[in-house]
């Protein structure tokens, strides 16, 4: 059913975005809202595109924003808007140079909540993609590399990272369902990182599924406690997916069994051209946080 704001909840967003004003940060990190936020816009998203959000999907939600609402609430609708996407998928605005995170900036016309947001987009994002790239990672032969180390390897081409474990039956069926797609997939490199406790079990279980040896990785137990929270890895399997330059697309990529949609997002992956994050990208107002 339709999500229906009731006038009590505009009250306490109201109480939100004056606390906004006293502590920014405080509102940023308000995760509650934000997912409130996107649960309602994605009810106005084409049903038939729900593996991704293009820029014309969330054009057409700025509209609608601006139709329902006015004044502090309105913007307060189009920050969430981006800040709700942030927390799955930062590349998506990053990788297009008509991207809607522009446009939404450039609608705001309050200045404090345009830097505010702007803030929030270049330090949330590259925060925890960079805290996942530093994360240690053993290979088969025992060699200790990065996250960030092995995704280097395979520059220039897209990459699937593929959380699993030895235990998960789940897990199980899509490794062998991402093999099945071998083909449809092309040059596309997949890197299969276990999050087993114990090193055996991981090592049994690449032998008994017949895995191979290359880009075959078990993540200490220390590094998953610092990988959870950065990539809200509450099951598995889990799919991240990396585009050709080393940003992550996806943090939250569908399931091989979920063919159609995850072929999609690795078309996506596939298109986006070379994207860093630049804070004199074109469209953004001046960083007042330096």
């Amino acid at each position: 059913n339709k999500v229906v704001i009731q006038p009590g909840l505009y009250s306490k967003i109201e109480k939100d975005i004056n606390a906004s004003h006293i502590n920014n940060e405080l509102f940023i990190d308000a995760v509650d809202y934000v997912f409130f936020g996107e649960v309602y816009l994605e009810y106005f998203l084409p049903k038939n595109n729900k593996a991704i959000k293009t820029v014309e999907n969330y054009l057409s939600l700025k509209n609608m924003i601006e139709k329902q609402f006015d004044g502090k609430l309105e913007e307060f609708w189009k920050s969430l808007l981006v800040r709700s996407q942030y927390f799955n998928k930062p590349a998506v605005y990053i990788a297009r140079e008509d991207s809607v995170t522009n446009v939404i900036l450039a609608s705001i016309k309050d200045s404090a909540a345009r830097h505010s947001l702007a803030r929030f987009v270049f330090n949330h994002a590259n925060r925890n993609e960079d805290a996942v790239k530093k994360l240690k990672i053993v290979d088969l032969n025992n060699n200790v590399k990065t996250i960030g180390q092995v995704i280097d390897e395979d520059a220039g081409v897209v990459k699937v990272i593929d959380f699993w474990a030895s235990w998960c039956v789940p897990c199980i069926k899509e490794g062998k369902k991402l093999e099945e797609l071998k083909d449809k997939l092309g040059n596309v490199k997949v890197i299969k990182i276990s999050v087993d406790e114990e090193e055996k079990d991981w090592r049994q279980a690449v032998e008994k599924h017949g895995y191979s040896a290359q880009r075959q990785y078990l993540i200490p137990n220390k590094e998953v406690e610092k990988l959870t929270p950065l990539i809200d890895l509450s099951g598995i399997p889990r799919f991240l997916i990396v585009t050709k330059n080393g940003r992550i697309a996806f943090f939250q990529g569908f399931a091989p069994s979920a063919t159609a949609e995850f072929l999609q997002q690795i078309e996506y992956a596939v298109s986006m051209e070379t994207s860093t994050t630049n804070e004199n990208s074109k469209g953004l107002p001046p960083p007042p946080w330096k």
